[in-house]
């Protein structure tokens, strides 16, 4: 992902100049940590302004729109709190070849301006600052401590500084060829790097694409540079300048980059820059998004199955030793009946149990006969106790690690940036308790939702086949959905998407049409890498969730078996 740059930022000040100033602020929504969206009133019509200090996806831009976000962030409020209702009269970049914004807020147009609102896009120290007329800080959006930088600290109640700048030399139309050549020939270093060293506000970006439009590869030196390589990069450097004083801008997005220079200056932009921007970046922060929860769900879902799989090894230990409360039992009884064969004080003693085998017996030779009985029958009492205690617990595990095993099936199989997805399993997890946030009650599927972003297909006879992608799009499916003439596939005791054949009425699918569909319920589960999978089908009325169960977990009855092929899966 590319970050915005100063010419970058330079053409959306001069685009954002002519359509949103002057204009009042009407609302202040903050969507996350990093970005606050202004409801602007301008002659046009209401529009939406974006600020964020992301550290890697620092920018200002119009958006379309805005969703509600709960008000949870207290910078906004204090923003709101102190501009709101004021005028937007000014919108420039203060200081030149530095990546600082600041909106200027006032009674009305004309008027002093009474609030400065600061926005710093630069990477990873990029921030939001509101400060009044006096130049005092009033809120930051993070806040610099004296420890964390001595040279500025950002704190409230101090005075505002600019960000430091880098001790280089200014990009100058009117600075001659000779001078220019001489200021980059003092590094015998890569061109490209040579031009970001030398002068202020020129970045990577910008400086390979110089290089790229002189036809001069962006590793060459300095010394290796001919006279006639050094002046196609003037004429592009001038070009560069030229550009940003008549702010002339253009769009094109190349691989995961863009670029915002013409390709001479009779280009014009026919879209908004600032949108086009939006669009990008929304992208890339989408996918980044995705990555991070994708990561993290995954990570707490694996964990979990490892708590749950020790947790079935204790309680299948335990029960191991409960299986001898018979054995015990039979002991307590052969000393019963042989009391009067024991003599007083031994330690072991052999009998022959009532199959007429020898069994040798432990026994405490502090206690009599009949009171190490008694305290085999209390072994046995105490084994059979917790085998009725560790047997629902086992089950329990069970079905829950089932569940587990099930979510990470779905998870593995997600399509890349499929978020909507992804956050129905989040919301899943949450209202099931495995998320730091724990939802209130038991997950319900919404009653009346019948439209979901399933996977479809289309069997070769024309049917439709709606597939799962997760728990609460199987119970969608399952219990909402499907009505008494749909069949309902699952792969065989093996964790995967519920599976169903949309028929009509009267219609009797054949083999073929079964054995697709099977191969589909295949390929969607657990053992999709498998050549053969075993595959169930039976009426929806025949499927049941079981009290309590979670989301996805049903039992199924009057089922058929069919064998699935996941390789022959073509997708669609």
């Amino acid at each position: 992902m590319q970050p915005v740059d100063y010419t970058t930022l330079a053409f959306v000040v001069g685009e954002l100049n002519r359509t949103i100033v002057p204009a009042r602020l009407e609302q202040v929504v903050q969507s996350d940590r990093f970005t606050i969206h202004l409801a602007l009133k301008t002659l046009q019509g209401r529009k939406w302004l974006t600020c964020s200090w992301h550290p890697v996806a620092a920018r200002l831009h119009l958006t379309r729109s805005v969703a509600k976000y709960p008000e949870t962030f207290t910078f906004s409020q204090q923003i709101w709190h102190q501009v709101g209702g004021l005028a937007l009269v000014k919108l420039h970049l203060p200081q030149q070849w530095d990546r600082v914004v600041v909106l200027e807020f006032a009674q009305r147009p004309e008027a002093v301006t009474q609030w400065y609102f600061y926005l710093e896009v630069m990477g990873k120290h990029s921030n939001g600052i509101l400060v009044n007329h006096s130049n005092t800080i009033v809120t930051a959006a993070h806040q610099v401590s004296n420890s964390q930088s001595r040279l500025r600290p950002v704190l409230t109640g101090e005075q505002y500084q600019f960000p430091p700048g880098q001790a280089l030399a200014y990009p100058d139309r009117g600075e001659s060829f000779s001078s220019w050549q001489s200021r980059l020939q003092i590094l015998d270093q890569p061109v490209s790097k040579c031009l970001t060293a030398r002068y202020r506000g020129l970045s990577r970006t910008i400086g390979a694409e110089l290089c790229q439009r002189s036809g001069i590869a962006t590793e060459i030196l300095t010394s290796n540079l001919q006279d006639q390589q050094w002046r196609n990069l003037f004429h592009w450097w001038q070009f560069w300048l030229t550009c940003l004083e008549t702010n002339t801008y253009t769009w094109q997005e190349i691989g995961n980059n863009y670029s915002v220079l013409p390709t001479s200056l009779g280009d014009k932009m026919t879209g908004s820059l600032s949108l086009n921007l939006e669009e990008y970046y929304d992208r890339f922060l989408q996918s980044e998004v995705f990555r991070q929860t994708f990561e993290r769900l995954s990570q707490s879902v694996i964990a979990q199955q490892q708590k749950l799989k020790q947790k079935v090894s204790d309680f299948e230990s335990r029960l191991s030793q409960s299986d001898r409360a018979e054995v015990i039992k039979e002991q307590g009884d052969l000393l019963m009946a042989n009391l009067h064969q024991i003599p007083q004080g031994v330690s072991t003693i052999k009998l022959k149990d009532f199959d007429d085998r020898d069994v040798e017996i432990k026994l405490d030779p502090t206690l009599t006969p009949s009171q190490n009985a008694q305290k085999l029958y209390k072994q046995y009492q105490k084994q059979k106790r917790a085998r009725e205690a560790i047997l629902p617990l086992l089950e329990a595990s069970n079905q829950e690690l089932n569940y587990l095993v099930n979510v990470d099936t779905a998870l593995s199989y997600l399509e890349a940036n499929d978020m909507e997805s992804l956050k129905e399993i989040e919301q899943e997890l949450q209202e099931n308790g495995y998320s730091k946030i724990a939802a209130n009650g038991f997950y319900r599927p919404p009653k009346h939702k019948t439209e979901i972003n399933c996977y479809r297909y289309t069997t070769p006879q024309g049917n439709e086949v709606w597939i799962g992608r997760n728990n609460l799009q199987n119970d969608l499916l399952t219990f909402r959905i499907a009505t008494d003439y749909d069949l309902w596939f699952h792969a065989l005791e093996i964790a995967g998407s519920h599976v169903l054949l949309r028929l009509k009425p009267s219609l009797n699918p054949d083999r073929e049409e079964l054995e697709f569909v099977a191969n589909l319920a295949a390929f969607y589960s657990r053992a999709r890498h498998s050549e053969q999978v075993a595959v169930v089908y039976t009426k929806p009325r025949s499927v049941f969730k079981p009290k309590g169960a979670k989301p996805g977990m049903v039992v199924y009855k009057q089922e058929t078996i069919i064998w699935g092929n996941p390789n022959k899966v073509v997708l669609s």
